[in-house]
C-alpha cells in the first residue's frame, strides 16, 4: 500500500471510530470509455465523497467536498477496460444522488454488491445486462431466465475473472421470458439496463451458503449506532464462551482480535444491508480479545474490502477499535441471511 493510501487509510479509521455511519459504496454500470458523474449532495450541510479508481486493487481515492445541496460534476475516462469507478459516502446513507451520463444516457448509482436480485424484462426488450466482478479472482455467475409465473425457462451459468466486467446479451434461447433472477458466488454489481438507462431489480433476498454447523457464528458490530458489520466463525469452545461473556457484559469493552484470508468462506456477511451481502474477506481464526490492539490492524470492514490483497498480506489480522461482539448467530441464520 502506498504512503499516501495509507494516510487516508489512518483518516477513514479516525472519521469512523468517532461517526458510526454505514460506508455507502455507489456504483454504475460502466459502459463508456468516458462520461461524466453528476453528484448531489442531498443534506443541508457541507459533505465528502471519495472518487475511487480502481485497477486490480485501489489506485486512487480523491476527496470532494460539496458544500449543502451543491452539485458536482467529474469527467470520467478509462484508459484500460480493468479500470473501474466507485463513490464512497461516508456520511448517512442516501445522503448523495450519482448519475454517470453517457452517449446521451443516464445511469443512477446502486449500492446493491451482491444477493439474489430478481429483474423484470425492459419494455424495450433491450435484454442486456451489465455485470462486474467486485472479486479479485474468478467468479461464478447464474442468471435463471423465468416465465411469468416465475417458473425456470433455462439457466446459464458462466465466469468472470478478476474483477472483469461484460455486458451479456440475453440468449435466443431464453425468448419468452418475463423476469430474471442473478447472484454471483462473490461480490458483484448488477443492472439490467434499459433504453434510456437501467432498471432497478424488483426483488432483493440474501442468497444462500453452505457453512459449518458445527461452528459458532457471532455478528460484530460498531460499539454505538449503525454502521457496516461482519460475522466471525468460532469452532474453540473457550473463545466461544469469551464472546457470549462479553455479549452479556458489554461493558467490559474488549475488542476481537483475528486473523484474516481471502473469501467469504459462506459465513462472512454485512448483516447491515438488506441484501446481506458477503464480504470478499473473512476471518480465518479469533485468537483473543483485549482492550488494546495495535494502529496496524485497527479500521473497519469497507477498508479491508478496498485494500483487500494488501490486508491479507499486511497486517494479516484484524482488531477494529470501534467494533464489539453483538450476538449469536444461528447456523440457518447465517447460511440463509434471514
Amino acid at each position: 500500500m502506498s504512503l499516501k493510501s495509507r494516510k487516508l487509510f489512518v483518516l477513514i479509521s479516525v472519521f469512523f471510530t468517532y461517526q458510526n455511519v454505514k460506508a455507502e459504496v455507489l456504483r454504475w454500470p460502466q459502459i463508456c470509455r468516458s462520461g461524466e458523474l453528476y453528484i448531489k449532495n442531498k443534506s443541508n450541510s457541507p459533505s465528502s465523497v471519495w472518487l475511487q479508481k480502481f485497477n486490480k486493487n485501489l489506485m486512487r481515492e480523491t476527496e470532494f467536498e460539496l458544500a449543502a445541496n451543491a452539485n458536482l460534476i467529474l469527467p470520467l475516462e478509462q484508459i484500460t477496460k480493468e479500470e473501474r469507478y466507485s463513490l464512497l459516502n461516508l456520511n448517512q446513507s442516501n445522503s448523495f444522488d450519482v448519475n454517470y451520463r453517457c452517449n446521451g444516457l443516464s445511469y443512477i448509482g446502486s449500492s446493491l454488491e451482491g444477493g439474489s436480485l430478481t429483474f423484470k424484462k425492459t419494455a424495450d426488450n433491450l435484454n442486456q445486462i451489465w455485470i462486474q466482478n467486485l472479486f479479485t479472482e474468478s467468479n461464478e455467475v447464474q442468471i435463471e431466465f423465468q416465465d411469468i409465473n416465475y417458473q425456470k425457462i433455462t439457466l446459464k451459468i458462466f465466469t468472470l475473472t478478476s474483477l472483469e466486467s461484460i455486458l451479456y446479451a440475453v440468449p435466443e434461447a431464453a425468448k419468452n421470458w418475463a423476469f430474471f433472477k442473478i447472484f454471483a458466488t462473490h461480490r458483484s454489481s448488477v443492472f439490467n439496463l434499459t433504453a434510456t438507462g437501467h432498471d432497478k431489480p424488483i426483488a432483493i433476498t440474501p442468497q444462500k451458503s453452505q457453512i459449518d454447523t458445527a461452528a459458532y457464528y457471532f455478528l460484530v458490530g460498531p460499539r454505538l449506532g449503525s454502521a457496516d458489520t461482519f460475522v466471525v466463525k468460532i469452532s474453540d469452545e473457550k473463545i466461544a464462551a469469551e464472546a457470549r461473556e462479553l455479549i452479556r457484559n458489554p461493558q467490559k469493552e474488549k475488542m476481537l482480535f483475528a486473523r484474516i484470508q481471502k473469501n467469504h468462506q459462506g459465513f462472512n456477511r454485512n448483516w447491515l444491508k438488506t441484501e446481506k451481502s458477503f464480504w470478499s474477506w473473512s476471518t480465518s481464526e479469533v485468537t483473543n480479545f483485549a482492550d488494546l490492539g495495535s494502529t496496524a490492524c485497527n479500521g473497519l470492514p469497507q477498508e479491508v474490502e478496498d485494500r483487500m490483497d494488501f490486508w491479507v498480506a499486511d497486517p494479516g489480522q484484524i482488531c477494529f477499535w470501534n467494533y464489539r461482539v453483538k450476538k449469536e448467530l444461528t447456523p440457518l441464520e447465517v447460511a440463509t441471511g434471514l
